[in-house]
């Protein structure tokens, strides 16, 4: 008897009775995948006739690597790479999905998707290369460094760990600049203006500053004309009037 993977958080049975439907279902013998009909019990896979059990599965997980260790588990490699499984897995992780959307959007797990049967000392290479597809100002930042280690673990790739929380603490150049009784730290999060910024960088006492919030929607340009970025109007309305506005 086949067992039955069920994305819910009760039995098919019960929510059979109670005249809900499922999402989404899948035979582990045969991997076929399908939405049940509302109101039937399911009794036998309908690609490989296969008896099945249904076995509840958690509804979500609080740890993203528990989560990216059932998906993988449950889905495979592919599943885990190719398919938007975690938000269903783990919603209230809703920092985690984020980065693991922009992971997809920047095809960082396309890159660990076309490297599922390389050797070792290629996969740590791969690791790199998927950092490397993300916005410069991520690449370093801890939780990019963790949740890629994540998974990496779940692929049981044998590389090395990139970093860890401490040795992020270490390894980051430039990364805390004082002025007077106040340190400022790569991402952490300041207040001026009337508004709350992230720090992404620090060089030679220079800080470079992401606002967490869309400020105001702009155009570049008011005309469609090539224009540098020293001509245009949006620097000349950030550099003048926003500016004398913090």
């Amino acid at each position: 008897m086949a067992g039955l993977h069920v994305i819910a958080d009760i039995s098919p049975e019960t929510q059979t009775a109670q005249g809900g439907s499922l999402a989404y279902m899948k035979c582990n013998k045969c991997k076929g995948e399908w939405t049940p009909p509302q109101g039937i019990t399911i009794t036998e896979c309908p690609f490989c006739k296969e008896s099945i059990a249904p076995t509840k599965i958690p509804k979500t997980y609080s740890n993203a690597k528990d989560a990216l260790k059932f998906i993988m588990d449950t889905y495979g490699a592919e599943g885990l790479l190719t398919r938007n499984l975690f938000s269903d897995i783990a919603p209230t992780l809703s920092d985690t999905r984020d980065l693991i959307k922009m992971f997809r959007e920047k095809g960082a797990l396309d890159i660990l998707n076309g490297a599922l049967n390389s050797s070792p000392s290629a996969q740590s290479t791969t690791i790199k290369r998927a950092i490397v597809k993300l916005p410069s100002y991520l690449q370093n930042s801890p939780e990019v460094i963790l949740l890629m280690n994540d998974f990496a673990e779940v692929l049981n790739w044998q590389v090395t760990k990139l970093f860890s929380p401490q040795q992020y603490q270490t390894n980051t150049t430039h990364q805390s600049v004082s002025s007077g009784t106040n340190s400022l730290d790569v991402n952490k999060v300041i207040s001026f203006g009337g508004y709350d910024w992230r720090v992404l960088d620090i060089q030679d006492r220079q800080v470079l500053l992401l606002c967490d919030k869309v400020i105001e929607k702009i155009r570049y340009h008011s005309s469609l004309a090539a224009t540098t970025w020293a001509k245009c109007e949006l620097r000349e309305y950030l550099n003048g009037v926003f500016c004398d506005s913090l």
